[in-house]
């Protein structure tokens, strides 16, 4: 059985046609939609932008959506964190 599928997307009054994973469809046309939505968003807000500033401007959006997710999920200062007191905690129990 094949995995993948051909899909037609359009985006930014674009057409784009895609082979993905069968699994993958929807997540591929939400995310399709997604960027529709805010592309119309910032087509209302900002009426005089070209077609390019607005593909920017959503451009921007996503990635600043995407570092703020980034850095909520940044464990390494727990890790860090941990592993200091696992080290104070063996210490105490290797002298107490």
């Amino acid at each position: 059985m094949n995995d993948e599928i051909k899909i037609n997307l359009n985006m930014a009054e674009l057409h784009f046609p895609l082979t993905i994973k069968r699994e993958d469809e929807e997540m591929v046309r939400l995310a399709a939609k997604q960027v529709n939505m805010a592309i119309n968003a910032y087509r209302q807000r900002f009426k005089t932008l070209s077609k390019e500033h607005l593909l920017i401007m959503v451009a921007f959006h996503f990635a600043k959506e995407n570092y703020a997710l980034k850095q909520i999920n940044d464990t390494e200062p727990y890790i860090e964190y941990i592993q200091k007191m696992t080290e104070v905690i063996d210490e105490h129990l290797k002298n107490g």
